[in-house]
């Protein structure tokens, strides 16, 4: 059976896009108002979603550069041994700084997301 070019090339692209879609169809599927009182919303590059502690945040998040050396003033306990104090969006993070594992939550008032 000899097959067209142009044949060939439609059949490629719908496969391809085929093996996309669940992953778009994820990006659609939380929002913002859903994470629960003890979630927090990030927005990174593509990917946006809940994060609860215990959650692996997004590995820049164990960057130097976006440490908060200034945690006492935002009135944030001193991070546990090998963790850092981060911030997301309106809230911070304490993420261990081996596997970006979120360890604690807390608002930008100072007060602990239980």
């Amino acid at each position: 059976m000899k097959t067209s070019l142009p044949a060939l090339l439609q059949a490629t692209l719908v496969a391809a896009s085929l093996s996309v879609f669940p992953y778009a169809a994820h990006a659609l599927d939380e929002q913002p108002s859903e994470c629960k009182g003890d979630q927090v919303w990030i927005e990174f590059l593509n990917h946006k979603r809940c994060y609860s502690v215990g959650d692996k945040a997004p590995d820049p998040y164990i960057r130097d550069e976006l440490a908060l050396r200034d945690w006492q003033k935002r009135k944030l306990p001193a991070p546990h041994d090998n963790a850092q104090w981060v911030q997301a969006s309106d809230h911070y993070l304490m993420v261990n700084r081996e596997n970006c594992v979120i360890i604690e939550i807390w608002d930008t008032r100072g007060h602990k997301i239980d």
